[in-house]
């Protein structure tokens, strides 16, 4: 079918469990993409994800709008809610 990434969409923060997805990135393979799409919930959050050593093999979208954000979902095998 063609899909193979993972991704996550919505509200980046703390409570939505951003920083264990990226360190469970570490457990998959580097040739599946990863996708998030969002606002980050802060300037000190955003930094703090893109210092992770996984961040580098996420694509951020963003906030994107519906179809923007379908066209990602069909790109995916798997979403992720990883709310604490």
């Amino acid at each position: 079918n063609g899909r193979s990434g993972v991704c996550y969409a919505g509200a980046m923060s703390p409570a939505r469990g951003l920083m264990p997805f990226l360190d469970a990135l570490s457990l998959v393979p580097p040739s599946v993409p990863v996708h998030v799409a969002g606002i980050f919930a802060s300037g000190a959050f955003e930094a703090a994800v893109r210092a992770h050593p996984n961040c580098q093999r996420v694509t951020f979208h963003g906030q994107v709008g519906r179809d923007d954000l379908a066209r990602i979902y069909r790109s995916c095998l798997a979403g992720v809610v990883t709310f604490l």
